[in-house]
């Protein structure tokens, strides 16, 4: 469920049904509007080059059943536009997703539920319908849960393939590429599975997704996480069991150092891109999470009737200076550095790590007091570049 997103200045869109608030980079409040309660309680937000602010839900017509609904907003949350598009028929259609690419296309993915068929369609920023498409099997009971449109524009979706999960890989027209379907994680097959969320990592060629299982009908049911390259090569994957059966429980979101954050009930956890815990926060209330560029965490929950919106930092600062050596005929290094407490990244931090290159941990937790570690194993007359990096845990 899509109801945090920031926008080029870094102001933070919420949604607390019935209404949607903007934040400021500080979170101070700046404005709120009532949005319009629909009779599906689903709300999907995403927000294109000009700071403009998209919300899909799905709506009930009369005599027509279920439809999907568009409404487009300024940076201001003033109305400029909104459609409900017309399925043409007497069955209903349910928004799902919401997202945009570099070109301002809107894309919108749901289902259909005339033999539950999968619905993926393509908007101009004028919210005219450009192109859909529809994906279907024997089995049917197809369905869209989440969409992400990459950086080169082609569509990730993620959802249901009768019982398991699918990922599919559009072009920009929507003409389907590839799928594959997914399940709990770690390659295993299981009944009952659903993918819920898709994020890609474009700079790694990675794709991560994420929904939950049932063992059987009553218990052991939790939530899983795959990893994928683009050519739908399985490399990894995680499992978690859980008191929350709800797929939408487990949203995830990559930072612009391919570390994937995750919600598992009311645990935000960070993973490297090993899939290897790094750190976790328990928060209340979390509902969904957003990581932007930087590596600032953005979560949003609940509290009661209440609502509230937290940042969270990243355990790895932004880039710091890397350090190289290469020595001809040992296979360790001895890495020294001193650390000056000038930013609030350090200054409560209470172990390090050292990183390569690649900002992965290639050394144990060390002490906030450590200004030293020998890496051993290394190849001789080669170079390696390291850095070190605080962590408050």
């Amino acid at each position: 469920m899509q109801d945090i997103i920031l926008d080029s200045n870094d102001n933070v869109y919420v949604f607390g049904s019935p209404i949607v608030a903007k934040f400021n980079s500080s979170l101070i409040f700046q404005s709120t509007i009532a949005y319009q309660q629909g009779d599906y309680p689903r709300y999907y937000m995403a927000v294109d080059s000009h700071d403009n602010i998209y919300i899909v839900s799905t709506i009930f017509v009369i005599a027509q059943g279920y439809h999907i609904r568009i409404s487009k907003y300024g940076s201001s949350l003033a109305l400029i536009s909104d459609i409900i598009l017309d399925s043409g028929t007497d069955y209903s259609v349910y928004a799902r997703a919401i997202d945009i690419d570099r070109n301002d296309n809107i894309f919108v993915a749901g289902y259909a539920n005339i033999e539950d068929i999968l619905w993926i369609g393509k908007f101009n920023s004028s919210l005219s319908l450009l192109e859909s498409s529809t994906f279907d099997t024997a089995d049917s009971n197809n369905f869209a849960e989440d969409i992400d449109v990459d950086d080169n524009g082609d569509v990730w979706v993620v959802g249901g393939d009768s019982g398991k999960g699918w990922l599919g890989k559009y072009n920009n027209s929507l003409i389907l590429q590839s799928s594959q379907t997914i399940t709990k994680g770690l390659g295993l097959t299981w009944n009952n599975d659903s993918a819920s969320h898709v994020t890609v990592d474009t700079l790694n060629g990675n794709v991560w997704s994420s929904g939950c299982f049932a063992e059987d009908i009553y218990e052991n049911y939790g939530g899983w996480i795959s990893k994928y390259d683009f050519s739908f090569t399985f490399i990894s994957g995680a499992t978690f069991y859980s008191y929350y059966p709800d797929c939408h429980n487990y949203p995830i979101s990559v930072d612009g150092a391919g570390n994937l954050w995750a919600k598992s009930g009311e645990t935000l956890i960070k993973y490297n891109s090993s899939l290897d815990i790094i750190s976790s926060i328990a928060l209340s209330g979390l509902r969904n999470l957003y990581v932007d560029s930087s590596g600032k965490c953005w979560a949003i929950g609940n509290s009661g009737e209440d609502m509230w919106v937290t940042i969270i930092e990243d355990v790895y600062p932004p880039p710091s200076p890397f350090f190289t050596e290469i020595f001809s005929g040992i296979s360790s290094i001895t890495w020294n550095w001193s650390i000056t407490l000038s930013t609030s990244y350090y200054d409560d931090a209470t172990s390090y790590y050292v990183i390569d290159e690649n900002s992965q941990s290639v050394s144990p937790v060390l002490s906030s007091s450590t200004l030293s570690w020998t890496e051993i194993g290394l190849s001789t007359n080669t170079a390696y570049t390291r850095a070190v990096v605080a962590a408050n845990q």
